[in-house]
């Protein structure tokens, strides 16, 4: 099991109890997934370019054909993340994410948590299993560090998920 980063890497998965699973975000969604019946989880860094890619539904398809989860057992949590009050984008996102990117008062802004909702209910994950923690990265200096807001030497989240022993 490796203890460092793994480069290029998005997504992890394991069944092995005691093994932590870690991401570093900062405006990125944390996305958290949990099987009680396979007692399996995954974590993945999400950000605009995974949405793109369809990160969501790739976890979803990995943890169903390595091990057998069903998409209506998955528990997922979103954690801290920019949220479409602070994601202002090009207008060119419109392209990928549709009626997710809209005009507010002269900006482009874009809703990630609504795209990897969507995401994630077209894969089959029930929405009474998914959580969503609504805090936003870029508004509250005090209690989250945001590439928007700190720019890219700012700090990062660590976010971790691990079976008990």
């Amino acid at each position: 099991a490796p203890s460092h980063p793994i480069p290029g890497c998005d997504g992890l998965a394991t069944r092995i109890p005691g093994l932590a699973l870690v991401i570093r975000t900062a405006d990125c969604l944390p996305l958290f997934v949990w099987d009680p019946r396979q007692r399996v989880i995954g974590l993945a860094h999400v950000g605009w370019r995974g949405l793109t890619k369809q990160l969501p539904v790739r976890m979803v398809s990995f943890l169903s054909h390595v091990y057998q989860c069903r998409p209506e057992d998955l528990r997922v949590g979103i954690g801290p993340a920019i949220r479409a009050c602070c994601y202002e984008v090009g207008e060119e996102f419109g392209q990928w994410f549709g009626s997710f990117v809209r005009r507010v008062n002269g900006r482009w802004i874009c809703d990630l948590i609504g795209v990897a909702t969507q995401q994630l209910l077209r894969a089959g994950v029930r929405p009474v299993h998914l959580v969503d923690c609504g805090e936003c990265t870029a508004c509250d200096p005090s209690r989250w560090h945001s590439v928007r807001r700190d720019g890219e030497t700012g700090g990062r989240l660590l976010s971790f998920i691990v079976i008990p022993p």
